[in-house]
């Protein structure tokens, strides 16, 4: 059948940007998820259906086939489809090069990318492990188990490792939610807002408040924020303090915010 342009309207019909990330070691008939953002002047994707569309990566080449109805998320021109497209073809990923495995962390860290090759080279004495950098650790496989990588793996997973502690104070400015490691801590600053004021260390602010609170001097964000939601200040309020306290040079770690 042959539809006219004009009556292709945003009503009902949507132009879309679909999306997916592959994990490693795909094969074909497996399902994997889509993200649908519209492109086009529909303001909602909410109970849509995804005619079937090819999935093509940046050669060209199609790996998987997509279709589906469309659950919409908070924001109504984007939206997720579980399960959404049937692979066609095996993505096969290499993990053996040259007779070694590389290790990548997750979260780059000099300190766990240390560790990692301590744990590895007193668990397997007589090969070669070398960090090449703080996300990269390089492990030979040894010559009796070359044959049998993927039972080697298996037991370098096994391996217990402490990983270095999380220095981050992370934010989410939408929902309001703010996550921190215990070793964030913060430095000599004092906080003033409104009728309230916080002094940590020896700084004393010169102005004069009606509410004072006075904490030690590296004290951590758990302890800020407790101290700031006692007193009665929103999450709103709290994040923007954090954000100016991370500007003055006092937040001893790294602020993310989403």
């Amino acid at each position: 059948f042959t539809i006219e342009p004009k009556e292709v309207k945003s009503r009902n019909c949507a132009v879309v940007m679909i999306t997916s990330v592959v994990p490693p070691f795909l094969r074909a008939g497996e399902r994997v998820d889509l993200w649908v953002s519209s492109i086009g002047d529909a303001r909602s994707l909410e109970g849509g259906v995804l005619l079937q569309t090819p999935l093509k990566a940046a050669n060209g080449t199609v790996y998987a086939l997509a279709q589906g109805r469309i659950q919409a998320r908070s924001v109504k021109t984007v939206g997720v489809i579980q399960d959404g497209a049937i692979v066609e073809r095996d993505i096969v990923s290499d993990f053996v090069n040259d007779g070694s495995i590389s290790i990548i962390l997750r979260h780059p860290d000099f300190v766990t990318a240390h560790a990692v090759a301590a744990v590895v080279r007193e668990a397997f004495s007589g090969i070669s492990v070398q960090s090449r950098d703080a996300s990269v650790i390089e492990v030979e496989i040894p010559k009796e188990r070359i044959g049998d990588p993927v039972g080697f793996v298996a037991e370098l997973e096994s391996l217990m490792v402490t990983p270095d502690a999380s220095g981050k104070v992370v934010i989410d400015s939408e929902s309001g939610i703010i996550i921190f490691g215990e070793q964030v801590r913060i430095g000599s600053v004092a906080v003033s807002y409104q009728a309230v004021q916080v002094n940590l260390g020896t700084y004393q602010s010169p102005l004069d408040e009606k509410e004072q609170f006075t904490l030690a001097e590296t004290t951590t964000v758990e302890e800020l924020v407790n101290t700031l939601q006692a007193v009665g200040l929103k999450t709103e309020t709290i994040i923007n303090l954090l954000k100016a306290i991370d500007r003055a040079g006092s937040l001893y770690g790294e602020l993310i915010i989403m």
